[in-house]
């Protein structure tokens, strides 16, 4: 057991299989109290979240665990609509394909970012940052991961870690 190593998303194989995880639930619950005047400055969320794929449920227990203690209207949608493109809402993106149509059809309707609608996105990227002057994301810190799997590679010791998600905060939001 000092040869296998579980990745990405936690599944308790028990004590002597090493894991280094990351964590949804917890960790979003704390993005979204952070961001919690930003949040109000709208009137609802909008969150595409598609059943069936393999989107982390622990981010769907958080967001609407989230709404309904701070009484945040929440909607909840598989995909993304162009009927949805509207002022003051927030929209929050798992995947990316629903953040590009939220960013193809804002621009359309020349809304600004962070003041018109708001954006939070999952899994950081290089194009986030730079993209439409930045999009707000909550993402786990891969390097961190890669750096811990490596040192497990290399020492062997055993491990068992979570890897929280953290807060890139840019103009979106």
């Amino acid at each position: 057991d000092d040869k296998l190593l579980i990745i990405d998303r936690y599944q308790d194989q028990g004590e002597k299989v090493s894991c280094i995880a990351q964590e949804f639930e917890y960790s979003l619950s704390s993005v979204f109290e952070s961001l919690l005047p930003q949040i109000r400055k709208f009137s609802q969320i909008l969150f595409y979240f598609k059943e069936g794929l393999d989107y982390p449920k622990g981010i769907f227990n958080a967001v609407t665990a989230f709404c309904q203690e701070h009484n945040i209207p929440l909607k909840v949608h598989g995909e993304f609509d162009e009927a949805h493109m509207k002022k003051d809402q927030l929209f929050f993106t798992v995947g990316d394909p629903d953040l590009w149509q939220v960013l193809k059809s804002s621009n359309a309707k020349q809304f600004e970012l962070g003041e018109d609608i708001g954006i939070l996105s999952h899994n950081d990227s290089p194009v986030k940052e730079i993209i439409a002057g930045g999009i707000t994301t909550f993402s786990t810190d891969f390097k961190l991961m890669a750096e811990k799997a490596a040192d497990f590679i290399l020492t062997r010791n055993h491990t068992n870690m979570i890897i929280p998600s953290e807060l890139i905060r840019r103009k979106s939001l």
